[in-house]
């Protein structure tokens, strides 16, 4: 995993207000549930599920919400919801956890 991750391309996030707005692009159909690194400024996470009737996107909020220890209804698909491509707000407590995951 930490193979993927470069510094120069940190901070892939911003902070605004108590909000984390994360970029994230999801693979669905995934071996397993995991982070796979940084594209194109965006975190890219792989689920097991396909993407069909808003699936992936609960198996997304629940993973999110397993790797940085807030509540599933914490998190929030602030764009994308029908897209790969989704924009995440995260509450402002998942920082520190969420630098560590970037970080590895």
């Amino acid at each position: 995993m930490s193979s993927l991750f470069t510094h120069t391309e940190l901070p892939i996030y911003s902070i605004v207000g108590e909000i984390i707005k994360l970029p994230v692009v999801l693979k669905p159909q995934a071996k397993s549930n995991q982070i796979l690194g940084i594209i194109n400024g965006r975190l890219k996470i792989a689920i097991v599920v396909p993407p069909i009737d808003g699936k992936a996107n609960s198996v997304l909020i629940a993973f999110m919400s397993k790797m940085l220890s807030v509540k599933k209804r914490d998190i929030v698909i602030a764009s994308g919801l029908t897209n790969h491509l989704k924009m995440l707000h995260l509450p402002l407590q998942a920082l520190a956890k969420l630098d560590a995951i970037i970080n590895t």
